[in-house]
């Protein structure tokens, strides 16, 4: 979602907090472990392309390095 885009006005770090799971990786996987162990085999993951120029790839970059691995299974 834009910076100052209208619907970034209306999501708040509790709106986020109760619809998605973002933090540090071990607390990602924890979340989105728990979610497959009930059955969830879809998820959506927003985030950046890993085009190192972008200013938030270094999340996309973690995700990849230090999440997926640990949910694999």
């Amino acid at each position: 979602m834009r910076e100052g885009s209208p619907q970034s006005a209306q999501n708040t770090q509790e709106f986020a907090g109760s619809f998605g799971v973002f933090g540090p990786p071990d607390y990602c996987v924890q979340c989105l472990g728990a979610l497959i162990d009930l059955g969830d085999t879809r998820f959506y993951i927003a985030g950046t392309t890993l085009d190192p120029s972008h200013p938030n790839s270094e999340c996309s970059e973690r995700f990849v390095a230090e999440v997926m691995p640990q949910l694999s299974r």
